[in-house]
C-alpha cells in the first residue's frame, strides 16, 4: 500500500472516530457496501503488519 493510500485510510478512520460513526454508517452514507469500507481498513492493517515485520 502506498503512503498516500495509508494516509487516506488514516484520515477516514480519524473522521469516523470524530463523528462517532461506524464503518456501516459510512458505507450507507456514501452508497457502497460495508465490505468496501472494511476491505480498505483491513488492507491498511495488513500493510502496517508487513511494515512492522520488515523492520
Amino acid at each position: 500500500m502506498s503512503q498516500q493510500q495509508k494516509l487516506w485510510v488514516a484520515l477516514v478512520k480519524e473522521r469516523l472516530y470524530n463523528l462517532g460513526w461506524s464503518q456501516t454508517q459510512l458505507a450507507e452514507s456514501v452508497g457502497v457496501a460495508k465490505a468496501t469500507i472494511s476491505d480498505t481498513s483491513q488492507l491498511n492493517n495488513k500493510a502496517n503488519q508487513t511494515d512492522f515485520l520488515k523492520r
